[in-house]
């Protein structure tokens, strides 16, 4: 396997879900990395339950771009125009704008900085606040919220484990994974294809990071977000 790129660039490798995996790999490639698109998971999108409280949510927190569609087509009412609607981060908030919906993001695209918002700091014990995510998760907003006000959280998706298109010939440098699902699975390719888990990890939170710590990942690094400039500042550390 050949693991060499030119000089000052990297070879990296984005296991990110659509359609993350392809805005991430495109900012790097514009950067002239030599990028494998190989996302490490696909999405499985899910027919959440029916509202269980009949009132209109005061607050509805996305918590990631994959529940978004999910909402759209089963749970959104006109009603909803009048709530507060926060999303985890800037993908997320573009999925809900090309709807229509206008979302607030939080400074950091985690779950502590959603609790730390002045509109989720602001809920009563008698409001309503919706939670919109995926299966599995770390379910930090769900347990925090529940504690201050009314609260129902909505599935939407599942992740589901994805192998690549064809067999990895070039030893990533660097790799940009996305979930613990996601990470789990990247382990599992590179051990499938007897790859060294030698390659700098980039991950957006620190429960991904002690994962890959967990996994024996030796180099990892946090990036909370994926925008341009964070991938810029990212890998200036690697």
């Amino acid at each position: 396997m050949n693991g060499t790129s030119q000089q000052g660039s990297r070879v990296i490798w984005v296991s990110y879900s659509q359609p993350a995996a392809e805005r991430i790999s495109a900012d790097l490639s514009a950067l002239g990395h030599h990028v494998i698109c190989e996302p490490a998971t696909s999405i499985r999108q899910l027919i959440p339950q029916a509202p269980v409280m009949g009132d209109t949510p005061k607050v509805l927190i996305f918590l990631s771009q994959h529940a978004v569609s999910g909402y759209v087509e089963y749970l959104r009412k006109p009603s909803h125009d009048a709530a507060q609607m926060i999303a985890i981060g800037s993908a997320t908030a573009s999925a809900l704008a090309r709807y229509g919906i206008v979302a607030r993001t939080p400074d950091d695209s985690s779950s502590e900085a959603i609790l730390k918002t002045d509109v989720v700091k602001g809920l009563q014990t008698d409001d309503l606040a919706w939670v919109l995510s995926g299966e599995g998760g770390r379910d930090l907003v769900e347990n925090e919220l529940g504690k201050s006000c009314r609260l129902e959280r909505f599935v939407l998706y599942r992740r589901e484990r994805r192998w690549p298109s064809c067999a990895m010939e070039t030893l990533p440098e660097v790799i940009w994974v996305g979930s613990v699902q996601g990470l789990q699975q990247v382990c599992e390719i590179l051990n499938h294809f007897k790859i060294p888990l030698q390659a700098t990890v980039v991950v957006p939170s620190q429960r991904v990071a002690n994962a890959a710590s967990e996994l024996g990942f030796d180099s990892f690094l946090i990036s909370l977000n994926n925008d341009a400039d964070s991938i810029r500042s990212v890998l200036r550390k690697t």
